[in-house]
């Protein structure tokens, strides 16, 4: 993918677009010969290994290592003039190459006149995020690419596939999107529900929030999510013209009211995450209320359920990587409290 930079003079970045042929595509050069790098088996963006040597970063202070883990913290990443551009952050995921992706809301905050009662959308319909909502940030912090801006109403999750494809959910128009390799021109790929109609069947969704993807991306998962507490799978088929074929497979988890509230297996509290461990033949939710991690089939059939008291009321999001055998990795969130030194935001291997 050539990308001509927005208010810029005519110099391109070069991004592989996550053709499966990967032997037909130049890799890119080595770390400081350029900005872009490639994915060295399973990389953790911008969190490093506490062994060996770290960036050196003129006047940066000394990396925090995370309790109870070999990870630190890369200080001063992102650069500040990318810290500038972000406002209330939704989603990050990681390209192909290592490169973060972030999905945020710019000049939006989600409050208590964002929605109705009915869960519509109770701001302007018309007047959509005016500043890039998609940016992708190399190891050094900078932005390389950003599209999105006069596209979206609130933003919510983010997740990049094997093929470098972007999906991508807002919460305001009720819909879910997948877009070609940084955007590619901006034009969806696939667009799954009605905009700003919340509802619960087949042809639309209530507050969606999060997307799981196949390895060969021909099948992929959808939360929704914030009203209909349902996880839904479906199948995808491509002509030789690139038109996508979406069809709904199933579903399970679906609530009689906007919030599932019993304990049981198949019952969630706000699905709000997924991580796909197709090596286990499992897809995990964050069910984000009921503080844990449920785990099924590929099928929907039920196979586990995790809750360490470490976890405590509320998890907000999942990933699982191979690495070591397999880990899956959650992130909590604050309890409900007045209480401003109240428990913060903690992620657990």
């Amino acid at each position: 993918l050539e990308h001509k930079a927005e208010g810029h003079e005519a110099g391109l970045v070069n991004y592989n677009n996550g053709l499966p042929d990967q032997d037909t595509v130049p890799s890119p050069v080595k770390k400081g010969e350029s900005s872009v790098r490639k994915r060295p088996g399973v990389d953790t963006g911008s969190v490093k290994k506490k062994p060996g040597v770290e960036p050196n970063y003129a006047g940066a202070r000394e990396p925090k290592a995370l309790p109870g883990s070999d990870l630190s913290v890369v200080p001063n990443w992102p650069s500040k003039a990318t810290e500038e551009r972000l406002g209330q952050l939704s989603g990050v995921a990681i390209d192909i190459y290592g490169n973060a992706i972030i999905f945020h809301r710019g000049d939006r905050t989600w409050n208590g006149m964002t929605f109705k009662g009915d869960n519509t959308y109770g701001l302007e319909k018309d007047k959509p995020i005016p500043q890039d909502t998609v940016l992708t940030v190399n190891a050094t912090g900078d932005i390389i690419n950003s599209w999105g801006k006069n596209m979206f109403f609130l933003p919510h999750m983010i997740t990049v596939d094997k093929k470098n494809n972007i999906w991508l959910t807002d919460v305001a128009l009720h819909q879910v999107f997948k877009f070609s390799p940084y955007g590619g021109d901006h034009t969806p790929l696939i667009v799954l529900g009605e905009r700003f109609v919340p509802g619960s069947d087949d042809k639309h969704y209530c507050k969606p929030t999060s997307v799981a993807v196949s390895d060969d991306t021909n099948s992929f998962y959808v939360s929704d999510g914030y009203c209909n507490s349902r996880v839904i799978k479906y199948g995808v088929t491509i002509t030789p013209t690139g038109v996508h074929d979406v069809k709904k497979l199933f579903e399970w988890g679906k609530g009689s009211g906007p919030f599932t509230v019993k304990q049981g297996p198949n019952s969630f509290n706000i699905p709000h995450g997924l991580a796909l461990a197709e090596d286990r033949s499992e897809i995990c939710v964050a069910d984000r209320e009921n503080g844990r991690v449920q785990c099924f089939s590929l099928d929907g059939d039920f196979t586990r359920s995790i809750k360490p008291e470490q976890f405590g009321s509320r998890i907000f999001s999942v990933a699982y990587t191979k690495a070591n055998g397999g880990q899956l990795h959650a992130v909590s969130g604050p309890e409900f409290s007045l209480n401003p030194f109240g428990k913060k935001p903690t992620g657990y291997i």
